[in-house]
């Protein structure tokens, strides 16, 4: 993806555990970047607020109206996106890219370990599908979702729900 520099924009998917010590050292990595998009899943929350990036030269989107938000985005200042309409919640995080080359819609989203129905990637995937949007779809997610289609050795009931529901929603 192309910032506005049109350096190589850098995209890192990660779960800070809820953790000050992993934001602090996600923070310094991303600090050498020029351009970065991090799908960041159990960031660290205090006080219903994710904390930690305020010193980056970037955004952080989250879902301001819960306690607990479980997923957030990081985008540095000069990668432009733009919001995708109703695509935040405590679990889902989703930005447009603003490219020339492509339309991408770059979600972080989280998958509660108790549940085997997957609704934000139905509702990610159903985005990119719109007549308004038209858009490729990045999931960034820890979702314990294992299957041949991505490279694990093997096939779990969570992989299948998810391989079939992405078949399903992207047409």
């Amino acid at each position: 993806m192309d910032n506005i520099d049109s350096n190589p924009t850098r995209i890192i998917q990660i779960n800070l555990q809820h953790g000050k010590v992993s934001t602090a050292h996600l923070c310094a990595h991303l600090t050498e970047l020029s351009a970065y998009i991090a799908l960041i899943q159990e960031p660290w929350v205090h006080n219903s607020k994710v904390k930690g990036f305020a010193k980056l030269s970037a955004n952080c989107y989250y879902d301001d109206s819960c306690s607990r938000p479980r997923t957030c985005m990081v985008i540095s200042h000069n990668v432009r996106t733009k919001p995708v309409p109703n695509s935040v919640s405590q679990d889902l995080v989703a930005r447009q890219l603003e490219s020339t080359r492509a339309k991408l819609i770059v979600c972080s989203a989280y998958f509660h370990m108790m549940k085997l129905t997957l609704p934000q990637v139905s509702s990610a995937a159903s985005m990119c599908s719109h007549k308004n949007i038209n858009a490729g779809l990045l999931v960034g997610c820890d979702a314990n979702a294992h299957h041949t289609m991505w490279g694990s050795s093997n096939i779990n009931v969570r992989g299948d729900n998810l391989f079939t529901c992405l078949v399903q929603t992207c047409r």
